[in-house]
């Protein structure tokens, strides 16, 4: 009998989903300090440090050796090291030290599954197929690059629910008066006047959406229109910008940015940042 491993003969290798060939927020930088950090992102264990130059790594939270969890090791040197048999793995995953075996130089079924890592917007961002990292879908928006805006960092917030639903949510402006009654929308005032959608090889935009808010700002005296519109380019983000009616007591060319950012945890658990 012969066994083999891998694709048949001629198979070609199962391409990764979508959602693996993106850039999902996971935590706040100031959060990956000098211990392990466990995150979980698309009901996959991960574990997060800092090398010696304060780099952000990540791994599977999941040994090679006996399946111990990784994130209950500890950093030394700027390495994780395992807390079952103290196997040492740097932060591509490469293991280099196997301790009761010290003569012994671990090769390729010792090593640890990396994702790929990066820092931006203060948040730590994870690629699970690392592979393909330097091809992934990031989310853009015009705002990041406005030096004229001030930066409010929102959050994060637990949601009990997909991340569909929570992109699903961020564009419904139908349920403002009934959910946001007093805030983003008042009794009277819920018709949604039509809308102009463009899509791109990128995704979508809708212009000229227009709702009533009795505040259309912090810096409003008064209710009046406030025009919207929303840029949609990753599938687990979204950008709303909004520019009040000038008769709403609002300064001339004031306007505001909200960018929906998703970390999608499990099929119906989720952690938002804005």
């Amino acid at each position: 009998m012969q066994i083999t491993h891998g694709h048949s003969p001629g198979a070609q290798p199962a391409m990764p989903s979508i959602e693996h060939l993106l850039w999902h927020p996971v935590c706040d930088a100031r959060q990956v300090q000098e211990d392990p950090l466990a995150v979980v992102l698309m009901d996959q264990a991960l574990v997060l440090w800092r090398d010696q130059n304060g780099t952000a790594c990540g791994l599977y939270d999941q040994c090679p050796h006996r399946g111990a969890r990784l994130s209950l090791g500890r950093i030394c040197q700027g390495q994780l090291q395992c807390a079952y048999h103290g196997w040492m793995f740097e932060g591509q995953g490469h293991c280099t030290q196997v301790p009761a075996l010290p003569h012994f130089k671990p090769g390729p079924s010792q090593h640890a599954k990396a994702v790929a890592v990066q820092e931006r917007m203060g948040l730590v961002w994870v690629c699970l197929d690392a592979m393909h990292a330097e091809q992934a879908i990031w989310p853009t928006f015009a705002a990041e690059w406005n030096a004229s805006m001030r930066k409010i960092n929102a959050g994060p917030y637990d949601v009990a629910t997909s991340a569909p639903r929570i992109v699903e949510n961020f564009l419904d402006m139908s349920h403002f008066s009934f959910v946001h009654d007093g805030w983003l929308g008042q009794a009277g005032h819920s018709e949604i006047p039509d809308i102009e959608l463009t899509q791109s090889d990128t995704g979508f935009k809708i212009t000229n959406a227009q709702v009533w808010q009795p505040n259309t700002s912090a810096l409003s005296t008064e209710g009046g229109m406030v025009a919207y519109t929303y840029e949609v380019n990753h599938p687990y983000s979204a950008v709303l910008t909004k520019v009040p009616d000038a008769q709403s007591g609002v300064p001339p060319g004031y306007e505001e940015s909200i960018v929906l950012l998703i970390q999608p945890q499990t099929a119906d658990a989720c952690r938002v940042w804005f």
